[in-house]
């Protein structure tokens, strides 16, 4: 590694609003107008998950170009059961996420499957994400606790 780089936080960019120019204003407005979505629009426990019927039950995992970004969605076949804003490398994401479910679902939950369409904001450009989404899912399918992984 030659160097590590520290960019601002949102609330250190507003407090010197006046130095920035105005491409990095409009950008610490779309990161911020993000964040709020975010914030409210991801999964935060499975009471927002609906009922799913059958036995065993396999998800795919998809991210789709909506508007002007990418969104994660979550289906049971043809049956859309969840979507957030994607996130870029949302490895981490995907763990959180299969945790949840499995809260939902329990032992019926068998696999999470990603789409070859869901890679590039899934994995980014982390050589390790690959390894952390398969570990979650060998977690999920030995019946492991996911919170390790």
């Amino acid at each position: 590694m030659l160097a590590i780089v520290s960019y601002p936080t949102i609330q250190e960019s507003e407090q010197n609003w006046s130095k920035l120019n105005d491409q990095e204003k409009r950008e610490v407005a779309a990161r911020k107008q993000f964040l709020e979505h975010w914030e409210t629009a991801r999964l935060k426990s499975p009471e927002q998950l609906p009922e799913l019927d059958g036995p065993k039950l396999t998800l795919v995992w998809d991210c789709v170009e909506e508007a002007t970004r990418r969104v994660t969605v979550l289906r049971q076949g043809d049956i859309e059961i969840w979507r957030e804003p994607a996130l870029y490398e949302g490895y981490e994401r995907f763990r959180e996420i299969v945790l949840i479910l499995k809260q939902k679902y329990g032992a019926r939950l068998a696999d999470v499957v990603p789409t070859p369409g869901s890679e590039l904001y899934l994995y980014g450009d982390k050589v390790s994400a690959l390894d952390h989404v398969r570990g979650t899912l060998q977690s999920l399918k030995e019946g492991r606790g996911l919170g390790g992984v």
